[in-house]
């Protein structure tokens, strides 16, 4: 399923505590309303630099492999900036920063860093879920400051319609991985129990 660095990337974002599984009887609730029995926190990752740097490296090699060639690398505040940051040191790669709230003091800046209009962006997120927060917070602030912005870039699609939302404004998807695919390989390993997978299955409408 998976190669090396794969495999190494997805069994240290769950070693290091990413994917968290609710307690019995209690969803965690999701940006936007909706539950679910597991949750990706990315935040985890700040006390796993290992992980993070074969994170970096992962997502590097898959923005060579799909021949990606970003003039600029461009964050969802605030869960993918410590990702993106070590992407850009590997790359070379500047980085941007949209602000979705743009402070009322200083510059007033809405997207931060240096970039010129017509420049080729490429989007990035931890996690995609509804894709509102990705469209919202990132893809429509490049469009607005003229930016080209065709490609985006995802840690885990977690299958819920966000790949058909950015389409809608014109951009596609790369993920590192489906959270379909991640639970298989967890399961697989029997670092979660069958249980678990079942409530995921039935969660994303797979099984009855």
């Amino acid at each position: 399923m998976y190669n090396g660095l794969q495999k190494e990337v997805a069994l240290g974002l769950f070693q290091s505590g990413v994917i968290v599984w609710a307690k019995k009887q209690e969803l965690i609730e999701l940006n936007g309303g909706s539950k679910t029995s597991h949750y990706c926190d990315f935040r985890m990752l700040q006390s796993a630099p290992i992980v993070l740097e074969r994170l970096a490296e992962l997502c590097w090699r898959v923005i060579q492999g799909r021949n990606l060639k970003p003039e600029l690398l461009s964050g969802t505040p605030l869960g993918s900036t410590q990702i993106v940051t070590l992407i850009s040191q590997k790359s070379g790669i500047p980085v941007i920063t949209p602000r979705s709230d743009p402070k009322e003091h200083g510059l007033k800046k809405e997207l931060e860093g240096k970039y010129q209009p017509g420049q080729r962006a490429l989007a990035f997120d931890d996690v995609l879920t509804s894709g509102i927060s990705l469209v919202k917070k990132n893809i429509l602030i490049l469009k607005k400051h003229g930016l080209v912005i065709n490609e985006a870039l995802v840690v885990i699609n977690r299958q819920q319609q966000g790949a058909e939302k950015i389409a809608r404004v014109g951009v596609r998807l790369h993920a590192l991985f489906r959270i379909q695919d991640l639970m298989e390989f967890y399961v697989e390993r029997r670092l979660i129990p069958h249980d678990f997978y079942r409530m995921f299955l039935r969660e994303q409408r797979l099984i009855a």
